[in-house]
């Protein structure tokens, strides 16, 4: 299909070619009429034939248009070197795995991506110092991720981060939590949670947990059981027995209830769980029938 600014020349190139053919008839009847040579003839017919090609080549031009559509834009992860954590004794086997989580949480965001341990030029480790920057850009890491972990009591710690920017030397959020050992995921969530909200602005996802049904089946009966889990699969357990159809959970704004919906006795109605007690109760009997239940801002 050709343009229509391209359709309209093609049109004008049809009138003036006609023209000039009409033209060319006329100068052909006075050349006889006056006895011209037929150089001169041949010059004219030269001279239009030319303006033809130009006049073909334009339209040529004017139909091959190309047309490039973006439909969204790239953005390559930001590379962040993970440094080991200052540890002191008993606390190196934590530290791994604090770490271990910290990148992972990052990488699955799509946003991040981790420089190789083995190009680490500078070795300091800790929050006391404050980092060679060159070292760090040399190596390609726009951001450097510092921290120390220290054991306070009998399997209670203090964790600390320090991220730093390399290109802007200084460092742009850091953070100290008091955890106990048990509790070592939730502090590895929440380093990344505060590094990916200051370099997105969005607030991070990593210390969320997930509570839906689990279905499964034994013969030709399915049990349904509520489930809770980190984000990220970890720390799985059934808050439920299957003695019993439940759906429609959601959990609450601060993550320590559950409301579902239940058939514990033959009749749709909602409980509320408290996920720190394993208790369970029922919210109120309702006129009419009672399902997907929601946390009221």
């Amino acid at each position: 299909m050709i343009p229509l600014g391209a359709s309209v020349l093609v049109n004008n190139i049809k009138r003036w070619i006609f023209n000039q053919q009409f033209f060319i008839f006329l100068l052909c009847g006075n050349m006889y009429m006056s006895k011209i040579n037929l150089g001169a003839m041949k010059n004219v017919l030269g001279i239009l034939f030319l303006s033809i090609v130009m006049l073909y080549n334009n339209v040529v031009s004017a139909t091959n248009t190309q047309v490039i559509e973006i439909t969204k834009g790239r953005a390559d992860p930001v590379p962040i070197a993970i440094n080991q954590f200052k540890t002191n004794s008993g606390t190196n086997n934590l530290s791994q795995k604090i770490l271990s989580v910290v990148a992972d949480d990052l990488i699955n965001s799509g946003i991040f991506r981790t420089i190789n341990e083995k190009a680490f030029i500078e070795k300091k480790v800790g929050i006391e110092h404050t980092p060679l920057y060159a070292s760090w850009r040399q190596i390609g890491a726009s951001m450097l991720l510092n921290g120390e972990i220290k054991k306070i009591e009998n399997k209670k710690y203090e964790v600390s981060f320090i991220l730093w920017d390399t290109f802007l030397n200084k460092a742009v959020v850091g953070s100290s939590f008091e955890v106990n050992e048990k509790l070592w995921r939730r502090v590895a969530h929440k380093i990344a949670d505060k590094i990916y909200e200051k370099l997105t602005g969005q607030k991070g996802y990593f210390d969320t947990k997930i509570v839906y049904i689990s279905e499964t089946a034994s013969g030709n009966k399915k049990i349904k059981r509520l489930a809770l889990m980190d984000y990220d699969g970890a720390n799985h357990r059934f808050l439920t027995d299957g003695k019993f159809l439940v759906l429609t959970p959601r959990l609450s704004p601060d993550g320590t209830k559950v409301l579902y919906l239940s058939y514990e006795k033959r009749v749709p109605k909602v409980f509320i769980m408290d996920l720190n007690t394993g208790r369970h109760k029922l919210v109120g009997h309702f006129v009419g029938l009672s399902f997907a239940p929601r946390f009221s801002p």
